[in-house]
């Protein structure tokens, strides 16, 4: 049996990107590198992160944005909060917009041990 220590020296949403991936695809990969990086941008920048996203190009046209966070708040991992006054009004805008609360991520740098 051995033992490996691995240093990482992330950028934050990388750091966040790294997480969600050891959580989510630890076992059979369920989300491309696209979907964790639109993950980790909701995580980082909340309501902001569609602007973030196109500005950062990650993706270039807005429609995407939109179809990807619909994606994947259908498939769970993201949850909107919907605004009181959409909601009275039949309209789906939203307040605010977050990971889900299960996938629950550190900001604290941690120590990743990895038996083979």
């Amino acid at each position: 049996m051995k033992k490996f220590k691995r240093d990482y020296k992330l950028p934050k949403v990388e750091f966040i990107k790294f997480q969600l991936d050891q959580t989510i695809n630890h076992s059979q990969k369920l989300l491309n590198d696209t979907e964790l990086t639109i993950l980790a941008y909701v995580h980082c920048y909340g309501m902001d992160c569609k602007d973030r996203l196109f500005n950062d190009r990650i993706l270039t046209n807005v429609n995407s944005i939109i179809n990807y966070l619909s994606k994947l708040t259908i498939r769970g991992y993201i949850v909107k909060e919907v605004a009181f006054e959409a909601e009275h009004r039949g309209k789906k805008g939203y307040s605010d917009i977050s990971l889900n609360p299960n996938l629950q991520m550190t900001e604290e740098d941690f120590i990743q041990v990895s038996i083979v």
